[in-house]
């Protein structure tokens, strides 16, 4: 029960984790990148990691990045798009590959932004009717637990950071900073 509330494994590892940690560096690239910039085109990943001819991106995302997510998420990890409109800028975005919507990156319902900046990783959520003496944060390897007593959520990072943790809540908003390791 409680493995499902929060998509996790047997081994208790997060679904969205282990898909991250089944990736190579070079397809783990590709992901970040779109996660970070919601759409690319062919030739901004292709760049992105140096790769010989759009082919081998392509290859890479169907091959690689999206069996690997068929097999832990049963579900594609990127979807190219002829023509879509981008809900943050309502711009229209031609021949692009796009997070498949489907995917839920958290494993609960309740909002949370994470911003990959330079140095540092900063987790922004809303936690209901909360003191602030009851939320407990840990982080295993690239993964931010935050413990409310009733509540917890597994938040992916993407990254590895290191143990010390920056913390203020205020007005039912946590907001913790992260210092990433090299």
């Amino acid at each position: 029960m409680l493995a499902e509330k929060f998509n996790l494994d047997k081994n208790g590892l997060g679904k969205i984790n282990k898909f991250m940690k089944s990736l190579d560096e070079e397809s783990k690239a590709l992901v970040l990148f779109i996660l970070r910039n919601r759409h690319a085109d062919i030739r901004e990943l292709s760049n992105l990691i140096s790769a010989p001819n759009d082919s081998h991106t392509i290859i890479r995302i169907k091959d690689v990045i999206n069996t690997s997510a068929e097999n832990i998420l049963n579900k594609p990890m990127l979807i190219f798009e002829e023509s879509k409109i981008d809900p943050v800028t309502k711009n229209k975005v031609l021949f692009s590959w796009w997070l498949n919507d489907e995917i839920e990156l958290v494993e609960e319902k309740e909002a949370v932004d994470v911003f990959d900046e330079k140095d540092k990783i900063r987790v922004v959520t809303r936690l209901s009717d909360v003191k602030e003496e009851d939320i407990n944060i840990d982080v295993d390897n690239d993964t931010l637990i935050i413990s409310t007593g009733k509540n917890r959520k597994k938040i992916p990072l993407f990254n590895r950071v290191e143990n010390q943790i920056e913390k203020t809540y205020k007005n039912n908003v946590l907001e913790v900073s992260l210092k990433k390791l090299n």
